[in-house]
């Protein structure tokens, strides 16, 4: 044997992203409104924040969120 076998193969950039739905997956799926705002760097990476609201109150997720990204974007 030369042991290539018993290693872990890669699934590519489409196992990343499943992992990575693991916090938004849920949300969907029950149809409550969410979104997601950007609010700065750590470490030279994109920090984003998510946003989530009741059903039917998309209207205040979206003001909540426009003020986020204005606070942060004038830090």
């Amino acid at each position: 044997e030369d042991g290539i076998r018993d290693q872990p193969r890669s699934r590519g950039l489409g196992d990343v992203y499943k992992r990575q739905d693991v916090n938004t997956v849920p949300v969907n799926l029950a149809g409550i409104p969410a979104l997601s705002v950007p609010i700065g760097l750590c470490k030279n990476l994109p920090v984003g924040m998510q946003v989530i609201g009741n059903y039917f109150e998309e209207n205040l997720i979206l003001s909540f969120a426009k003020k986020l990204e204005d606070y942060f974007k004038n830090q």
